[in-house]
């Protein structure tokens, strides 16, 4: 018979779980000890409350997006590879909304959810730098940074104005499409090389209507 995982591990899995089907006014320290059959004090005792619930949860939400960033690998086409990125960030977005927007709209942030926060940028970065003299314009350190940072505010501002309503998935599509597009020709790249490797990367949104 396989063990039951720890209350820790139950808790938190039933966190994650409630907040995705229910948002965050359910996520309650009597909701979790119920879902896992223990007593509320076991929030107390394994995270020190609810803000350490809440800062699990965050911090496994950004740990999934640093996971789907690695999932994209290394490429000939660098270009093609960012927008990867995109299709990944954006699809975590749209799949789970409340999560999403826990994690960038919740004050709770810890170190933790920042350090986390910090390393799927620098993946991004890496990203971005892999098209620097090959596809992009020459660009110094902060530059390239600057250049991540555009792309992530696209990303964003897509995925935040289809969670009010203001952009259906078909558009948010086009939306990140035509402007990372416009972005690689603003700093280098050519219109129908740009078009035909975001096209490329951002192939995983392909199925949104």
């Amino acid at each position: 018979m396989r063990e039951a995982p720890p209350i820790r591990d139950r808790m938190l899995a039933a966190a994650l779980t409630v907040l995705t089907t229910e948002g965050q006014a359910a996520v309650t320290a009597r909701r979790l000890a119920a879902e896992a059959g223990v007593s509320t004090m076991a929030v107390y005792t394994h995270f020190g409350g609810m803000d350490g619930v809440w800062q699990e949860v965050l911090a496994e939400g950004c740990r999934r997006l640093v996971a789907g960033f690695d999932e994209v690998g290394v490429s000939a086409d660098p270009v093609a590879d960012v927008a990867a990125f995109g299709a990944v960030y954006v699809r975590a977005g749209l799949t789970d909304p409340e999560l999403y927007r826990a994690m960038f709209a919740d004050p709770r942030l810890s170190e933790i959810t920042d350090v986390l926060a910090d390393e799927a940028l620098d993946r991004l970065v890496g990203a971005v730098g892999r098209c620097v003299g090959v596809r992009l314009d020459d660009l110094d350190e902060p530059a390239v940074t600057g250049v991540a940072y555009q792309f992530w505010i696209l990303w964003h501002g897509a995925v935040s104005l289809a969670l009010v309503g203001l952009l259906k998935p078909r558009q948010v599509r086009r939306t990140v499409t035509e402007g990372m597009i416009g972005l690689c020709t603003g700093h280098g790249d050519s219109p129908d090389r740009a078009a035909r490797s975001v096209r490329r990367g951002l192939r995983g949104l392909a199925d949104l209507a």
